[in-house]
């Protein structure tokens, strides 16, 4: 019985650095994606590199949008199953 307590609670620990990680990860990822690419954005502009200042756009909306809609969809489906 032991034995199974302890299994148990190391699963739980693991299951919980898992989950912390995941939400410092997509925290890092948002914090360079809201503030890191438009800051990078508007560095290139001011040195008129307008079209480098596009492609970082480009590059940075589509993983700007999977991460927002990752983060509420998986909100949302915690609030409605709980």
């Amino acid at each position: 019985m032991e034995d199974s307590t302890t299994v148990s609670e190391l699963e739980k620990k693991k299951e919980f650095r898992k989950s912390w990680v995941r939400v410092v990860v997509t925290y890092a990822a948002m914090a360079f994606l809201f503030a890191g690419g438009p800051l990078l954005i508007i560095v290139f502009i001011v040195q008129d590199k307008s079209d480098i200042a596009f492609n970082v756009f480009n590059a940075i909306l589509p993983v700007s949008a999977a991460i927002i809609s990752y983060w509420f969809a998986g909100r949302s489906n915690k609030n409605s199953n709980g």
